[in-house]
């Protein structure tokens, strides 16, 4: 009997021996499989994180492009109608008229007054030509 005792707490320890051993195992396998995946989103993170920067470069290199095109053709249309800078401004962009509609010292829709010029004081003054 003690022989079969002696057998079964042998045969007990090994088996505990056994489960601790498979739990060890199993632990490492979780831990390895959370590794990966920390792994794996992480080059999920950069993969996007370089998606985005070669997004923003295309929309970057796109919106010079459209801005140099603009920029040309403004410059072309001033050139070949002989437009100002004011009038081209108030074509392009939608401002006010009564902002920049002055011509001269009167105003374009005729309701300001003429403005006077000189100075006081020297009406009577003589300019003297070369001799």
């Amino acid at each position: 009997m003690q022989m079969a005792l002696v057998e079964k707490q042998l045969s007990q320890h090994e088996d505990a021996e056994l489960r601790r051993l498979v739990e060890e195992q199993k632990a490492v396998r979780v831990e390895i499989e959370r590794r990966q995946k920390m792994q794996q989103v992480q080059q999920e993170r950069a993969e996007e994180e370089r998606r985005a920067l070669v997004r923003s470069k295309e929309l970057t290199l796109q919106r010079q492009s459209h801005n140099l095109e603009q920029s040309t053709h403004l410059r072309n249309v001033r050139v070949k109608q002989c437009i100002s800078r004011p009038w081209t401004f108030s074509y392009y962009v939608a401002w006010p008229l009564a902002t920049y509609s002055k011509f001269g010292s009167y105003d374009i829709q005729g309701k300001g007054k003429r403005k006077k010029s000189g100075k006081k004081g020297k009406k009577g003054r003589k300019h003297k030509g070369k001799k």
